[in-house]
């Protein structure tokens, strides 16, 4: 129930058609007590695992932190739950294909990552006027991804990719219709102590 859980939260509040904000979770059972508070939803929890059991939960959105993802999407899977989960599936390149081998297994599609760029009218627009050939054959597609500040204390470079460039790296594969070959990434160091950026090829 932090920024994005709360985003999460009032979208679905408010925004949802035919949609009930059921339950909110988190371990810090007094912030989820304020999201359920201001969004209006029914209950609270603090056991992930016990939440996406319930019998009165038909859907979970995952926007815990990274490393929960690719454990929580695989209880949804299990318990026959839709899911939307923020990105990344996971850090880990095995606990993704672990969590798509283990949907397809289902035999149904569970899970959909928050990749909204997909969504967004401008890389809608781009892809369309790619597609109709108004700007000719694509060469070469160049991003930036921007925070105003540190997203937290711990972040790291590493974080950089593991956590920001998912949406590059799906954005690209939705606008060009390709997928990589390659990626380098380099990062420079600075002369103090805040994160350099990381740049990747």
């Amino acid at each position: 129930a932090g920024l994005m859980g709360a985003d999460h939260a009032k979208i679905v509040a408010e925004e949802l058609p035919g949609a009930k904000l059921q339950l909110i979770c988190d371990m810090d059972q007094q912030r989820a007590r304020l999201v359920a508070d201001a969004c209006g939803a029914v209950d609270i929890a603090t056991d992930p695992n016990g939440a996406i059991a319930r019998h009165d939960v038909d859907a979970v959105i995952i926007a815990s932190p990274d490393f929960t993802h690719a454990p929580l999407s695989m209880a949804c899977i299990a318990m026959g739950k839709r899911v939307l989960c923020e990105k990344p599936l996971s850090q880990s390149s095995a606990d993704c294909i672990a969590v798509m081998e283990t949907e397809q297994k289902a035999g149904a599609k569970f899970v959909q990552l928050g990749f909204m760029r997909r969504y967004d009218r401008s890389y809608q627009e781009m892809k369309q006027a790619l597609d109709n050939g108004h700007l000719g054959r694509a060469l070469m597609m160049h991003n930036f991804h921007r925070n105003v500040e540190t997203p937290a204390a711990d972040f790291t470079g590493a974080m950089a990719i593991t956590n920001s460039a998912p949406h590059e790296f799906d954005v690209v594969r939705y606008v060009l219709g390709t997928e990589y070959a390659s990626i380098s990434a380099f990062q420079p160091r600075r002369s103090d102590a805040r994160v350099a950026p990381v740049v990747m090829v």
